[in-house]
This record gives structure tokens, sequence and C-alpha cells, in this order.
């Protein structure tokens, strides 16, 4: 049951436990809703016809969600500068309109190159994989559910040395020939992430699995529409750091950041075109 009252714009509120929550109408019966400070997705509300609903998502307690579909049904406009003026300094610390990286960007742990393609290539190489790549896409289970994972992936590799991997293509061979000249090891397989709008993420995450090793090497090459990759200390989330990932570009992730920091790709609220994603890895 869609409010009457609710544009195809996004609206905010203050609910009781004092989150922010940024309401935005989908193209079904239901709402996206995002913590509107730390612009991250926190679920979906469905309504029926006869103004029922039901909460998809694990992040809003009862009460939280009580609130928002009072909201909803409501549509009870409130002031929010403050909130306004929180955002705006957000955006002036943490995020670039379309290319850069914060300040103090551990060079250590990371180094950012872009253009590192060449945007033709570039172009050509983000149509191929779209078109070519056998996509799939995952579930995984949260809060005793199977959820579908909001991106499509694809896995290729050293076929006799890891199970369940593609052979490699010339184009992904090409590929990882140029970045490990540059990272200085030989990577074995590669990950693609296929995010085909805004609404296609991947969470807070480390990429510390016991296949490779304590201390992994990961080279990120991005294709297409510009993404958000946001890092942040697992002890201290203060600790934090953005960088725009630009088409053709080249994100080195070093041994020490995965064993210390966690990163993610969050959803956006903007419109978003196609992104495609090559993680290298070394698999031991």
């Amino acid at each position: 049951m869609k409010s009457k009252l609710f544009s195809e714009k996004a609206e905010r509120t203050q609910i009781s436990t004092g989150r922010w929550v940024r309401i935005l109408p989908d193209k079904g019966e239901g709402y996206q809703m995002y913590d509107a400070l730390g612009e991250y997705y926190i679920g979906r509300i469905l309504f029926d016809a006869n103004g029922f609903w039901i909460y998809d998502g694990g992040v809003l307690s009862v009460n939280e969600q009580e609130d928002v579909a009072g909201y909803i049904n409501s549509y009870y406009p409130e002031m929010d500068n403050l909130l306004k003026s929180l955002e705006d300094s957000m955006e002036q610390l943490y995020f670039f309109p379309e290319a850069g990286m914060s300040k103090d960007l551990p060079k250590e742990m990371l180094e950012y190159r872009p253009d590192f393609i060449g945007k033709q290539a570039g172009d050509e190489l983000l149509e191929q994989f779209i078109r070519d790549t056998p996509w799939r896409q995952s579930t995984q289970k949260m809060w005793e559910k199977e959820y579908l994972t909001p991106r499509l992936t694809a896995w290729y590799g050293d076929t006799d040395r890891i199970s369940g991997t593609l052979p490699w293509t010339p184009e992904l061979q090409a590929i990882r020939e140029t970045v490990e000249s540059l990272a200085g090891i030989r990577f074995n397989s590669v990950l693609l992430n296929y995010y085909r709008d805004g609404n296609d993420s991947v969470a807070w995450h480390s990429d510390k699995e016991s296949i490779m090793g304590s201390q992994p090497i990961i080279a990120s090459v991005s294709f297409g529409q510009v993404r958000g990759f946001d890092i942040r200390n697992k002890a201290d989330h203060k600790q934090h750091y953005s960088v725009k990932l630009e088409h053709s570009s080249l994100l080195l992730m070093k041994a020490r950041l995965q064993e210390a920091f966690e990163h993610r790709v969050a959803k956006s609220v903007k419109p978003m075109t196609a992104r495609i994603n090559l993680t290298f890895r070394l698999v031991i």
C-alpha cells in the first residue's frame, strides 16, 4: 500500500531510538531503507492492500520497524536541518563525486592507480565481461533465512590446482600478467563481481580466508561505474578511509591490510550503472 504522499524521492525520519532512516519507494509495493548517516542498507518494508507490513532485514528492532511503518502510513514530515548539515560534512570528509581518495591513505597497505588499463581497452573489456561471463548468483544464510547475494560472480583460475574454477580466458590471462608485474607475485585465481546497479553491494568483510594464508596480497581491477570502496580499522571504526574506484583502475591491497582492516562497497541511493570488479588472488 503506497502512501500517496510519498514521491519518488527519498524521505528521512528520526525514529524513537534516535536513528535517522532514509526511506525510498522501490518498484514494488515496498520501501528500501538506509541508515541516513552511515548510508548503509538496513532492510525493506513491504505493505499489502490492507496496510499490513512485513520487514525484510536484520538491523531494525521491532519498535524501530513499527516507527518506520507508522511514518510511511501517516507521513509526518519533520525538520532535519541538523541531519542535512551532518550529511554535508560527511560528504566533504569521506566521499568524492567521481574520483579521489581519503587523505592519509595508508600507502604501506594500499596502492591505487587510476587508468591502469586505459579507457578504450577498459570499455571493450567491460562490455565483453558482461556479455560473455557465465554469471551466477549465490545465496548466503543470515538470521536463519537464505538470501540472494546482491551481486553476480564468477571464479576463474588454475583448474588443475583449484577445484570449481573456470579456465583462464585470454583477456583475464593478459590482465593477470600485467597485474603480477606490479604486485611482484603470481596469482592463480581471480574472482569476478558484477554490480548491476546501486542495489548491488558487498558488506563489511576482510579477505582473510585460510586458503589465501594469513596475510594475502590482492589486486583489484575495476571497470565501469565509479563506486566507493570504504575501509575501516576492525578495532577502531573511527580510523576509516575511502577510495573511489574509477573505470580501468587498479587497487593493490597489500599483506597487512586484511589482518587489521575490513572493507565494503555500499549500496547507493543514487542511480548507478554496471560495474565489473576483478580480484586476483593466490590460493595456497
